[in-house]
């Protein structure tokens, strides 16, 4: 539900700039090969899509900026082993991308 609210506003946000906003949720992978400027995803819909960006040799080239809300989660068992995972990839294979990590129960984070 929170992914759904969070693109339709930055949808409104965006549309006079010509900025594609798509939301990546649920149990389906409709819509990940679409072009998009900013995907704004769940952690496994996350994971799925740098995945699928490594698996086409254009992670690099095409991710500039990753946000992630919740960093605090790294830390959980639950799915925090996913958000750590796709976070390493990212880092590893896109060293040139921005990664901003928001918390708001992490101190200066």
């Amino acid at each position: 539900a929170i992914v759904a609210e969070k693109t339709r506003y930055l949808q409104a946000l965006c549309a006079k700039a010509n900025i594609s906003v798509k939301g990546l949720y649920g149990g389906s992978l409709d819509g990940i090969r679409e072009k998009f400027d900013i995907a704004v995803c769940t952690i496994e819909k996350a994971n799925a899509l740098v995945n699928l960006l490594i698996e086409e040799g254009a992670l690099a080239e095409t991710l500039c900026t990753l946000v992630v809300d919740e960093l605090h989660l790294v830390g959980e068992g639950s799915r925090g082993y996913l958000l750590e995972v796709t976070l390493s990839k990212v880092l590893f294979l896109a060293p040139d991308a921005q990664v901003l990590g928001m918390s708001a129960t992490l101190p200066n984070v």
